[in-house]
């Protein structure tokens, strides 16, 4: 019992940062809501004056693939920090190794008579923990939201292009490894 424990706690502190890594660029999902009623998702790319650049992926270079929206029309932005697969993978991935272990452990005090039995036993325990655990992940792990509402406080091209720059990869990227102008 005390394995499991050890098992459980080690996969819980490999998903927790550490703080003596070298500080990196976030990516920010986002979904802009234009005054039309039009929905564009992607990441948040950059923002210059007048337009934001949405992408699929912020490292693709060639042919990117992605949105330009003139901040005049946007309504309001949703901005969520990193993607929210990651929670749910490591949800699903503790479940799984905590269930599964548990289920081996019991088969192995109380074999059962079929060895069909036993593979499906096992392999029903690590799904239903698989599935318990990305859905405990999913909803437990989602970083909090927040809106930049353009209409509501009507805000100008500027003032809107202002409020979302620090939230651009690129803005982020030029932040962190571009020398500070004297």
């Amino acid at each position: 019992m005390p394995r499991i424990g050890l098992i459980l706690t080690f996969l819980a502190w490999a998903s927790v940062p550490l703080h003596a890594q070298r500080e990196t660029a976030q990516v920010y999902s986002v979904q802009v809501i234009t005054q039309y009623g039009e929905r564009f998702r992607g990441i948040l790319y950059e923002v210059t004056d007048s337009l934001l650049y949405l992408r699929e992926d912020p490292n693709a270079l060639i042919e990117p693939r992605g949105s330009v929206i003139p901040l005049r029309e946007v309504d309001r932005v949703i901005l969520r920090k990193g993607v929210k697969r990651a929670p749910t993978l490591q949800g699903a991935l503790i479940g799984a190794v905590g269930v599964g272990f548990l289920a081996f452990r019991s088969i192995q005090r109380s074999p059962l008579r079929s060895p069909v039995l036993t593979g499906l036993t096992f392999v029903t325990g690590v799904a239903s923990g698989a599935g318990f655990g990305a859905l405990l992940g999913s909803s437990l792990g989602r970083s909090p939201r927040r809106v930049v509402r353009a209409r509501q406080a009507e805000l100008d091209p500027a003032r809107l292009s202002d409020l979302l720059r620090p939230f651009a990869y690129v803005n982020q990227l030029n932040r962190l490894y571009l020398p500070p102008e004297q």
